[in-house]
C-alpha cells in the first residue's frame, strides 16, 4: 500500500474530482442553458485559477467544490420526491460536505433558503430539511473543535475591506498577479462581479435557473456580512463553494446576448481571456516541498 500512500497518489484525488466537478458543472448548467453555453461554463471551470491551483492540492477544496454542485443536483431529485431512500442520500451528501469543510454549510443554507422561498408543499420542506439535520449530527458532535477553532478565526485573515469585498470573484477565474498587471485592474474587478450578479439575476427569473443563482450570490453576501460583523471568516478559500455558480451566471449572461453570432463571440472571447491568464499565473507554481528540509 506504499505507493497508494504517496503525495502524488493522494494528489490525483483532487485531479478526480476536479474532472467530476466539470461534468457536473456541464450537466447541471445544461438544465437551464444550451449545451454551447454549459461548455462554455465548464471551460471556464478548467481553466480558472483556484480550480486549478485547488485541482491539485492535498487540500480538499476541490472536493469542496464538487460537494457543493451536488447540493443543487440533490435537493432537486429529492424535492421532486421526497421519499426515504433520496432524504437518506440528502442526509449523507450533508454529514459528507460538513464533516469536509464548514463552508460546505453556505450552500446548504443557500440551497434550503432557495427550498423554503419557492412553491413547494410544506411537507416536502419539513421533511428535507429534517432529512438536512440529520446529516448535520457527525458536526454538532465536532461541535467544541468549531468552537476552538472559530475563536482563533480572526488571527488569520484581515479585517473588514470592501476592495476585498468586491474583488473575491475575480479571483475565481485569474489571480491577483494578473489583475494587478492590467489598467485598470479594480474597476475590472468589479465589472467582472457585476457581470456575474447580472447573469445571477437572468438565472433567478426563471425557475429552473433560481438554485444556481441563489448558490452563486448568497454565500458570498453572508459571509461578507458576517465578516462586516466581525468575525474575519472571508477568504476566498472558503468561498471557494460559490466559484463554480459563479461561471454558470457569466455563461448565462453570454448566452442572454440577443443575436446568436454575438453571444458565440462573447463567449469565445470570454474563454479567450481565461486562457490568456492562465500561463500569466505565477501563483500556479507551488514551492519545491521536497527542498525545504535541506534548506
Amino acid at each position: 500500500f506504499k505507493p497508494l500512500a504517496s503525495f502524488g497518489a493522494v494528489r490525483l484525488l483532487s485531479v478526480l474530482f476536479s474532472a467530476m466537478l466539470v461534468a457536473l458543472v456541464v450537466i447541471y448548467a445544461r438544465r437551464f442553458l444550451e449545451l454551447w453555453a454549459a461548455a462554455l461554463a465548464g471551460l471556464l471551470v478548467t481553466v480558472g485559477f483556484q480550480f486549478v491551483l485547488h485541482g491539485k492540492e492535498l487540500r480538499p477544496y476541490a472536493l469542496l467544490m464538487l460537494l457543493a454542485i451536488a447540493v443543487p443536483l440533490t435537493l432537486e431529485w429529492v424535492v421532486a420526491r421526497p421519499g426515504r431512500w433520496r432524504l437518506a442520500a440528502f442526509a449523507l451528501l450533508v454529514a459528507v460536505g460538513s464533516m469536509t469543510h464548514y463552508f460546505f454549510l453556505l450552500p446548504l443554507f443557500s440551497g434550503l433558503l432557495w427550498l423554503w422561498l419557492t412553491p413547494h408543499g410544506r411537507s416536502t420542506r419539513l421533511r428535507v430539511t429534517a432529512a438536512a439535520s440529520v446529516g448535520l449530527v457527525p458536526l454538532l458532535l465536532w461541535l467544541p473543535i468549531v468552537i476552538y477553532q472559530a475563536g482563533r478565526v480572526n488571527e488569520y485573515f484581515p479585517a473588514f475591506g470592501i476592495r476585498r469585498t468586491l474583488s473575491v470573484y475575480s479571483v475565481f477565474f485569474a489571480s491577483g498577479s494578473v489583475w494587478q498587471g492590467q489598467r485598470p485592474g479594480y474597476p475590472a474587478r468589479v465589472v467582472l462581479l457585476a457581470a456575474v450578479l447580472a447573469g445571477a439575476a437572468l438565472l433567478a427569473r426563471r425557475v429552473e435557473g433560481r438554485p444556481c443563482a441563489f448558490l452563486a450570490v448568497v454565500p458570498w453576501v453572508v459571509t461578507a456580512l458576517i465578516w462586516l460583523a466581525g468575525l474575519r471568516i472571508f477568504d476566498v478559500r472558503n468561498l471557494l463553494v460559490v466559484a463554480p455558480f459563479a461561471a454558470m451566471c457569466l455563461a448565462a449572461l453570454v448566452a442572454a446576448i440577443p443575436l446568436r453570432p454575438l453571444a458565440y463571440a462573447a463567449g469565445a472571447e470570454l474563454e479567450r481571456l481565461a486562457l490568456s491568464a492562465y500561463p500569466l499565473d505565477r501563483d500556479l507554481a507551488r514551492p519545491r516541498y521536497d527542498a525545504l528540509p535541506a534548506a
